[in-house]
């Protein structure tokens, strides 16, 4: 069991006691020595991380509802940080975190609200979390190396039902705001000239068949169609005349 939320000290630990080494990159969990449950992570910096969750957790604004809400119930002496396992290769960190999160069940049992390591699905932000977000986000550009891995680490990942179906209530009811004409315009131009292939075609004929549309949907095509005809016809029809 690791130490109580104090400072820790740059001492050299074994995994699995205190933490210490505020440079070191690792997996972590933060236990409730009252009920056992543990929430998992991991940090490139330990000692920061541990920092980050104790202030917001003192805030009352954590982004883990379940953590934050058994920190105001049981108070903060009874929660413990520890180290669980070093990783030198920083690369490594989210599959050793899928490691820990597996063998503990903390997303099951405990305090994690994601299965997957590194995903944000369920956690809630506030408005000023998400604009801080945002603009870290706007205008960086990610190296094709980047983008390369990423795209890598995601090829062939199955996911549980349990996760698809986590992710699916997560979209219920979420309101979209519609795309500005320049948006539109954008992806209008970046769609045109692309070639689907086969495989693709057949996947999404399949996803499609046997879905029933609103009827409002239904009727805007069948509108369309009458306007889209009956253009036709006059054409041809002015057409004639003039001949």
């Amino acid at each position: 069991m690791g130490e109580p939320l104090r400072r820790p000290k740059k001492t050299n630990s074994k995994p699995g006691t205190e933490v210490s080494d505020a440079i070191k990159s690792g997996i972590y969990q933060i236990e409730n020595a009252v009920t056992s449950k543990v929430y998992v992570g991991s940090a490139v910096g330990l000692s920061r991380r541990w920092i980050s969750h104790r202030r917001d957790l003192r805030r009352g604004n954590h982004t883990n509802r379940k953590l934050q809400h058994s920190w105001n119930k049981h108070g903060e002496s009874v929660f413990r940080f520890s180290v669980l396992e070093y990783v030198a290769d920083k690369q490594r960190l989210l599959e050793r975190e899928q490691f820990w999160l597996d063998k503990t069940k903390s997303p099951t049992i405990g305090y994690n609200i994601a299965a997957t390591a590194g995903s944000l699905l369920g956690m809630k932000f506030s408005d000023e979390t998400r604009s801080k977000m945002s603009a870290a986000r706007k205008g960086r550009k990610l190296s094709p190396e980047h983008i390369a891995k990423t795209r890598e680490a995601l090829l062939g990942r199955k996911m549980t039902l349990e996760q698809r179906q986590k992710m699916r209530d997560a979209r219920l009811g979420r309101k979209f705001r519609p795309h500005s004409a320049e948006t539109r315009a954008k992806m209008s131009l970046a769609a045109k000239g692309r070639k689907k292939s086969v495989e693709h075609v057949a996947k999404i004929a399949a996803s499609l068949r046997g879905r029933k549309q609103p009827p409002e949907m239904i009727a805007k095509r069948a509108n369309a169609l009458r306007a889209y005809w009956a253009e036709r016809l006059a054409d041809r029809a002015f057409s004639r005349s003039e001949g």
